[in-house]
């Protein structure tokens, strides 16, 4: 629930939640005592596409930061990153057509308002 919105109404999320992994988490808490958990992580096709998505509707620096990192520190690789958004076009993501009319018209080139947007 978000603001008192069920989150499954948002278009992508559903895609995200089908299709998430877990990941092992360790490290210590704040007390010092060593934990591990397993975490549900989205996957990067799926995250692209959300991500890209939010940026399309609000434009805030940090969105365009996270596609960045992402594409730069997926622990598959760039190019993995990359195949997975493109095989989200083959998907059911209802959230991929605002996605890719992001890249168009916002990462067109590198003065498009994506390159460039800067931090608030």
């Amino acid at each position: 629930m978000v603001d008192r919105c069920p989150s499954r109404r948002m278009p992508g999320v559903v895609r995200a939640l089908q299709t998430d992994r877990r990941v092992a988490i360790t490290g210590q808490d704040l007390l010092g005592a060593q934990q591990q958990i397993s975490a549900h992580v989205c996957e990067i096709g799926p995250f692209l596409v959300l991500k890209l998505r939010a940026f399309r509707r609000r434009q805030q620096g940090k969105d365009a930061f996270d596609l960045l990192y992402t594409l730069l520190h997926y622990d598959g690789g760039t190019k993995t990153a990359v195949d997975a958004f493109a095989a989200e076009a083959r998907s059911i993501n209802p959230a991929f057509r605002d996605a890719r009319t992001a890249l168009e018209t916002l990462f067109a080139n590198e003065d498009s308002p994506g390159p460039v947007k800067p931090e608030i």
